[in-house]
């Protein structure tokens, strides 16, 4: 069966639609979106809604991704993001979670982690 969900990520202020089909296995499922209700002004210039769904997803996927692997390390690490003007996504992790250098090693680009309470 198909459904519409509505969604509002945490790394931006839009709100889309998208549509799925719970018919389809999880890990097959294909996601595609019918609207557009807001845009924030990070991607206001976005045109083509399949575009604008796909970079807001793909920034909520990296930000989830890496946050996930600094958890994975310090479960109890305190992490917080924010895109800069580039949409670059920056992580602020407390000072005490020990982030390891297989992670810091393998960032992906437009990705920095700041330990918070380092100079």
């Amino acid at each position: 069966m198909k459904h519409i969900t509505t969604w509002s990520p945490d790394t931006c202020g839009c709100i889309l639609e998208y549509e799925w089909d719970d018919s389809v296995p999880a890990e097959e499922r294909e996601y595609s979106v019918s609207k557009i209700k807001r845009k924030c002004a990070a991607h206001a210039a976005e045109e083509a809604p399949s575009t604008h769904f796909d970079k807001v997803l793909g920034e909520n996927s990296l930000k989830n991704s890496v946050t996930a692997q600094i958890k994975e390390v310090h479960a109890d690490a305190e992490v917080e993001f924010e895109f800069d003007g580039q949409r670059n996504l920056v992580l602020h992790v407390d000072k005490v979670a020990e982030v390891a250098s297989e992670v810091l090693d393998n960032l992906p680009p437009k990705v920095t982690v700041n330990i918070k309470g380092s100079s």
